[in-house]
């Protein structure tokens, strides 16, 4: 019995070199996802929510609360949702 060995290497600025803004615009719609214009538009579109809601709090004299909201937005323990529920169930086990 013979064997074959095939070893193909991909450079991916190749790849990305090949594909256009409208095919890159249409895969981000397809996959639903958006785009900020910048780095900072990017962190305020994620916080803003998490400030409102801690403004809220500190309006209806939730001061910890408020502290914990943002605590667990700006500086979060996990990296995802998906492992913060993984190591809350590992502790309630």
């Amino acid at each position: 019995m013979t064997s074959i060995h095939v070893s193909t290497r991909i450079d991916l600025s190749d790849i990305w070199d090949e594909i256009g803004d409208d095919d890159l615009r249409q895969e981000m719609d397809r996959r639903c996802i958006e785009a900020a214009r910048t780095v900072e538009e990017a962190k305020a579109d994620t916080l803003t929510p998490l400030v409102e809601e801690a403004l809220a709090l500190l309006r209806s004299g939730r001061a910890d609360d408020a502290a914990l909201s943002l605590e667990r937005a700006l500086f979060p323990k996990w990296k995802s949702p998906e492992e913060a529920l993984r190591q809350l169930k590992a502790r309630a086990a």
